[in-house]
């Protein structure tokens, strides 16, 4: 499966993912250490893995370098596909109290996605370099950015 470059727990600590070189990502059960289910559908490096903070949901986030974020239903293995940006994918995150992912990438742009519609609803713009880093404040109406141009941006997306 080759190197590990993203880990990420559940919001009730029972599982953790594990986003693989060979563009799977892997699900453990925390509480006996065992791999519980493959997930594949990435085809390059997994780079960033994150979990719905809602504890019943189930939902986890990738980003892989094939420019791909996918939203799987752990408990299935189904995904769906967000296509859009024009370089890897360096974070991804659930957007508290939404129905929303944001995503960012080497071609420096920060999408917000919705899920409903599948489609990026807002392209947040104004680094100059590769967006490396998200975070989301806790009630979900701001984003923070980190870039390869030295730069922190705060995002009132909503």
């Amino acid at each position: 499966c080759g190197s590990v470059w993203a880990v990420a727990f559940s919001a009730d600590g029972q599982q953790a993912a594990a986003g693989y070189n060979d563009g799977t990502v892997r699900l453990w059960d925390t509480i006996v250490g065992a791999c519980i289910r493959i997930l594949a559908g990435h085809e390059s490096a997994v780079r960033t893995v994150a979990f719905s903070a809602e504890v019943d949901d189930g939902f986890l986030v990738t980003g892989s370098d094939d420019r791909i974020v996918c939203v799987w239903d752990t408990a299935t293995g189904d995904f769906t596909s967000l296509v859009g940006h024009a370089g890897p994918i360096r974070a991804a995150l659930f957007i508290p109290g939404s129905d929303s992912v944001a995503s960012c990438s080497d071609d420096g742009a920060v999408c917000v996605w919705s899920l409903a519609t599948k489609e990026c609803c807002k392209t947040l713009v104004g680094h100059l370099d590769r967006t490396g880093r998200l975070a989301c404040e806790p009630k979900g109406s701001v984003l923070a950015s980190a870039s390869w141009d030295r730069t922190a941006r705060l995002w009132h997306w909503e």
